[in-house]
């Protein structure tokens, strides 16, 4: 299957930008490149849209028709509280039934230092979760997304939730990067990288183009073939409009 890289683009409890298609087991899976700059509009041919809800998905799922948000895109919708089975199993119907891509996360980055959840409580949470059949099926899919601090510090296994679809790492560090895929590959599962970037008040708050440009081409050639998804979100370089060269790179890719 000839690869091919998507786009994203990201905003908080609003709609954004991205789509994951499913991972398929009998062949490479598709790379996924974006930007998350709300309404940007550089890559029009994305075919993913990335959702962040501060409450649960049935609040959300009750807010908003899903079938209304960007159709024919891709889902994927990250929240933070575990709704009760019944309301959960109500939410599960209705992304089914809707028949399009939706991939579910909870608790995006829960191994953060300071947050307030253990990974027992992590791991009790998607217990429930992936409790009914429906959590994992044709349309609707789980994964989990962790910073690359959790493997770097050795702490990755115990977030690792061994019946999701996809795992998901954070890694802005070039250097931290293969450490991080090489983990990843150990589980045999698709890997998606949802956050990366070059200009972040982590790495490089004043990189210029060519050096964003430089930055996204070594980051994008140590994908390793397991990796669907590398979205771009970096959050002082957003805007790409000053980027020419990394926007037309990015835009490239899809």
């Amino acid at each position: 299957m000839k690869k091919r890289l998507l786009i994203l683009a990201i905003i908080l409890t609003i709609p954004l930008t991205l789509v994951l298609p499913a991972p398929d087991a009998s062949a490479t899976p598709p790379r996924l490149v974006g930007v998350t700059q709300p309404g940007l509009g550089v890559f029009p041919t994305a075919e993913v849209v990335r959702i962040f809800w501060p409450g649960g998905p049935e609040t959300f799922s009750e807010d908003r028709s899903i079938a209304a948000i960007h159709p024919g895109k891709t889902l994927i919708v990250s929240f933070r509280t575990v709704p009760d089975p019944t309301r959960w199993r109500s939410v599960l119907a209705n992304w089914q039934s809707t028949g399009r891509h939706i991939w579910w996360v909870y608790r995006h980055e829960a191994d953060l230092p300071g947050d307030s959840i253990t990974p027992a409580q992590y791991h009790a949470a998607y217990t429930a979760l992936t409790a009914p059949a429906t959590a994992n099926s044709a349309n609707v899919h789980s994964m989990t997304i962790l910073t690359g601090g959790a493997v770097y510090r050795g702490e990755a296994d115990q977030w690792y939730i061994p019946n999701v679809n996809a795992i998901g790492f954070d890694v802005y560090y070039l250097t931290n990067l293969p450490r991080v895929l090489t983990y990843a590959h150990t589980k045999g599962k698709p890997v998606a990288i949802p956050e990366w970037g070059n200009g972040t008040d982590l790495v490089n708050v004043n990189a210029t183009d060519d050096q964003d440009l430089a930055f996204a081409k070594t980051y994008i050639g140590l994908l390793t073939p397991d990796v669907f998804a590398a979205c771009w979100l970096s959050r002082l370089h957003n805007d790409l409009s000053h980027l020419p060269k990394t926007r037309a790179y990015l835009a490239s890719l899809v």
